[in-house]
């Protein structure tokens, strides 16, 4: 059976159960095996696609691993658009910030390229609750069905993530920030390394934080 394409294809059962709910995407085809629907996670997914209008088509299991590029996919695909992602700005609203009942923590991954590691990151910080996610478009992993697997879809449902096109537009927001009276920390297991050095454990909150790992 020959499947067309019309995006590109989100894979498992959280990255595309969350990519419905949030609804950012364009949704083309929704692809499950039989027995996926048969199951309460299928139910519940084909549910969701219904609701928005989503072709819902049964494929066999081959179908699915080459529409997944053989990675695991739980018996279900969606031919899906690219996820829209706002542009950064370099400003640094400091009364909105201040305004806040606590001191808020961003953080960019700095030239993470491989999508794994990636996806892990962005679920991670879904998960402690982190700010906003700054990600440089150049020279970073884009933003693929792979990282989304890996994010355990959490790509999909984070509000604060945006995207810094040029070099300088980096180290313009960094500048701001302490600026205004943020704190930058960088990670680090270069214990040899010149700057101060303060373990994970230890590091207080006691002012804006910008995180930059990578």
């Amino acid at each position: 059976m020959s499947i067309d394409v019309n995006g590109e294809v989100l894979f498992g059962i959280h990255p595309v159960s969350l990519a419905l709910r949030a609804n950012k995407r364009k949704f083309y085809k929704l692809f499950m095996k039989e027995n996926t629907k048969c199951k309460e996670e299928g139910k519940r997914i084909i549910e969701q696609a219904e609701k928005l209008n989503v072709p819902v088509v049964t494929v066999t299991k081959n179908d699915l691993d080459k529409l997944s590029g053989s990675r695991p996919n739980q018996g279900i695909c969606m031919d899906v658009s690219g996820l829209p992602v706002s542009v950064a700005s370099t400003s640094i609203c400091w009364t909105e910030i201040k305004s806040r009942w606590r001191y808020p923590v961003w953080l960019m991954p700095y030239n993470v390229q491989d999508p794994m590691n990636f996806g892990a990151i962005l679920r991670t910080s879904f998960f402690l609750g982190v700010d906003r996610v700054l990600t440089p478009e150049k020279n970073s992993c884009r933003l693929s069905p792979v990282v989304s697997k890996a994010s355990s879809g959490s790509l999909e449902v984070m509000e604060g993530l945006a995207k810094l096109r040029e070099e300088r537009d980096i180290v313009e927001i960094l500048q701001n920030w302490k600026e205004a009276g943020g704190q930058v920390v960088g990670a680090s297991t270069d214990r040899s390394a010149r700057t101060p050095m303060t373990p994970l454990q230890d590091l207080a909150v006691n002012a804006p934080v910008f995180i930059v790992v990578g």
